[in-house]
């Protein structure tokens, strides 16, 4: 039976745990995934809710090829120094299909350490070829387990019965890239897909934009971070990042297009500041449509979560209720937004700065950082606080 699940592994790319000799559970599935490059192969990303709660489940089948993807990532920053950030990303990607990738490895691992004293390490961890390197994604009831295998890296993630929240942890032992560690995150705001909060809504779309999915297990979270990089990055010498009381995040993003096919600029992030969070996932495409993605939460309950869709010619910004966004702003310096509503600790508006204080990561088409966030509300009273921001600009594909 395990020679059978190797064997259609080998066609399809997917085997149960039962057939690679794992534990068998009616209540528990587990998707393998080989370090396998397929072109022409067909797939299909479901962009419906129907899993609902569950929103960390694989959405591209039967596995990602050249022209498709589905990533799952986690970050988190210190408040009380910018500079340190770490951002781990578990791909099932080639580089023609997220094209900021640096390896056209399909199964493997990304890892920036950001250090107290301004200096980075990119570390990527590829699993090793065909058989010999593979990512499994076991889903169970509010559980999920990833586990990629020769890389060292693996994230678990728990979600509790009772009110929702969830707690995920990443561990990271590779001697070979000198790289071992552990993220833990403990949510802190209500997760969301693209247009609203509500995840036993089966008629929500996962779309963040045509053929791009994406979902946002844990908006906000604490974070701690331990992490030990010895390795001709560090000139072979030994550095450390520690910290607690940090912003965390969690997502995932998949698509069955490669996704500069679909995007031409893109404007993500996360923040705390004061009792407030904010998640933003702006997308324009290369005719001119979008989709503007944004949740607002408060002591970790969820205000305002909404989408917008727009075109070159209405500018079009998230609405809900009482609450929106009359102004969004990208600037070489900053992101910013103004919000406004009827109700908001008896101030009817904020004004929201996330300055682009410390570069993480970047190439030609891609580029992040950690940012100081300054929002005054109309009544003068100042929030402060951190997050990560991320752009996109793409070249437009042949």
């Amino acid at each position: 039976m395990k020679l059978f699940g190797i064997l259609l592994g080998a066609i399809t790319g997917i085997t149960t745990a039962q057939e690679l000799g794992g534990p068998a559970s009616p209540a528990s599935q587990a998707t393998t995934y080989l370090n396998l490059v397929r072109v022409g192969n067909k797939v299909t990303a479901q962009f419906d809710n129907s899993f609902k709660l569950l929103l960390d489940n694989p959405y591209v089948r039967p596995a990602p090829n050249r022209d498709s993807f589905e990533y799952w990532g986690f970050d988190a920053v210190n408040p009380n120094n910018i500079n340190e950030s770490v951002v781990v990303m578990f791909y099932l990607a080639h580089n023609l299909s997220l094209p900021h990738r640096t390896t056209a490895s399909l199964v493997s691992v990304d890892v920036w350490l950001n250090f107290g004293d301004g200096t980075s390490a990119p570390v990527v961890m590829d699993a090793q070829p065909d058989f010999r390197g593979i990512a499994t994604v076991t889903i169970a009831p509010l559980m999920i387990l990833g586990d990629w295998d020769s890389t060292g890296a693996a994230f678990t993630g728990t979600i509790s019965a009772m009110d929702g929240r969830s707690l995920y942890e990443i561990n990271i032992d590779n001697p070979e890239a000198g790289l071992r560690g552990t993220l833990r995150l403990q949510s802190e705001g209500p997760p969301h897909l693209p247009c609203t909060s509500n995840l036993t809504k089966t008629d929500a779309s996962l779309e963040a934009i045509s053929h791009v999915g994406w979902t946002n297990e844990v908006p906000d979270a604490d974070a701690v971070a331990t992490f030990s990089l010895n390795s001709s990055l560090t000139g072979n010498v030994e550095k450390t990042l520690q910290f607690t009381g940090g912003f965390g995040y969690h997502d995932h993003l998949f698509g069955d297009v490669p996704l500069r096919k679909s995007v031409k600029d893109w404007y993500s992030g996360h923040a705390r500041f004061g009792p407030y969070s904010v998640v933003w996932l702006k997308i324009i495409s290369w005719d001119g449509k979008g989709q503007f993605n944004f949740q607002l939460s408060r002591n970790g309950r969820d205000l305002f979560t909404t989408c917008s869709k727009f075109n070159s010619s209405s500018a079009t910004l998230p609405t809900d209720g009482d609450w929106k966004i009359v102004n969004d702003w990208y600037e070489a310096d900053k992101v910013g937004m103004e919000i406004q509503t009827v109700e908001l600790d008896r101030v009817s508006a904020m004004t929201f700065n996330i300055y682009k204080t410390k570069l993480v990561a970047s190439n030609k088409e891609m580029s992040a950082w950690t940012g100081n966030v300054v929002t005054v509300t109309e009544t003068e009273v100042t929030y402060r606080g951190a997050g990560m921001l991320m752009q996109h600009h793409f070249e437009r594909p042949e």
